[in-house]
């Protein structure tokens, strides 16, 4: 113990920060795996114990087994395998996204919608590859490469857990497939990763693991993924975006949604936070105007209200 302590303190003084410097804003309250904590956000990480301090600038780092409970301000946040997260984004989403009254449903939609996507395509494009695979040097004198033979086996496990809610335990199962060369599965590993942590909402890991999906799409946007695939994506991209406050990378994702599931079940939720993030943007003009177009559509419905108050 004080050996962690004399290295906590040669942290702060190196990164020149008082060692009370920053307010508490809770703790960790229990932890398994490997998980461990940078105090003030510097870089050096050390295992995390129970009690550690969190502040605004802390980051706190899961390995693939590893999980913890965190105790900020009073709520507990879950911080699931895999995950990287800093306390303020941490907060910020939660504070953001608790201020949309109206986004408690969106989840369960985004799950059945990005579901509804898993079935034949998908398990095609799988069962196609799993095909491919050698059972040996001698039938074709060529070896998959071991991320890809990996995600082949995760994949379907892992979504399996996530249709009943296991978002924890699909994590751990993914976050042991390592990453293949191949676009389709590479694809495939990233968007469930991002889905996982977005029900979990961790939307920083969530925004990571999205933003590599998306950069994969390429130009025609039809190369890899199912159409529903690519469409949540987009709005799970792009909503995570808003709630860390990137409200600009935020724009362009929704319009490109909107573009084509112009009357799909997320629509109305995905011009609200193109609205809104195009006001938090500076550009007041646009965000009037896609108000204004959004309150005909969905005049008479529960949204009229969050409309009507974003032309003012």
């Amino acid at each position: 113990m004080k050996k962690r302590i004399l290295l906590l303190a040669l942290v702060c003084l190196l990164g020149s920060v008082p060692l009370f410097a920053e307010a508490k804003l809770g703790s960790v309250k229990s932890f398994s795996g490997d998980v461990t904590i940078d105090a003030f956000g510097k870089g050096t990480f050390i295992k995390v114990i129970e009690g550690d301090a969190l502040y605004a600038s802390t980051v706190i780092k899961a390995g693939p087994d590893g999980r913890a409970t965190l105790d900020v301000q009073g709520t507990m946040k879950e911080i699931p395998p895999g995950a990287r997260v800093r306390i303020s984004d941490l907060m910020s989403a939660s504070t953001k996204k608790n201020r949309l009254g109206w986004f408690a449903a969106v989840g369960k939609l985004v799950k059945s919608f990005s579901e509804a996507s898993q079935a034949k395509e998908e398990d095609l494009v799988l069962a196609s590859k799993a095909e491919e695979a050698p059972a040996s040097d001698a039938e074709s004198g060529i070896q998959w490469e071991g991320g890809e033979a990996d995600a082949v086996s995760v994949l379907p496990e892992a979504r399996k857990t996530i249709d009943v809610g296991g978002y924890t335990e699909a994590l751990q199962r993914l976050e042991k497939a390592e990453m293949t060369s191949d676009p389709a599965l590479a694809f495939e590993l990233l968007f469930w990763k991002g889905f996982c942590y977005y029900q979990l909402d961790d939307y920083p890991d969530a925004a990571v693991c999205f933003s590599d999906a998306y950069a994969r799409l390429g130009p025609s946007r039809a190369a890899v993924g199912t159409p529903g695939e690519r469409g949540s994506l987009l709005f799970q991209l792009g909503s995570s975006y808003y709630f860390l406050g990137r409200e600009k990378e935020a724009v362009p994702i929704l319009g490109e949604y909107l573009a084509d599931n112009a009357d799909g079940p997320l629509a109305p939720y995905a011009t609200l936070l193109l609205a809104r993030s195009l006001a938090a943007s500076g550009d007041g003009t646009r965000a009037r105007s896609v108000a204004s177009d959004a309150l005909k559509k969905y005049r008479g419905t529960d949204l009229e209200g969050e409309f009507a108050s974003l032309q003012k």
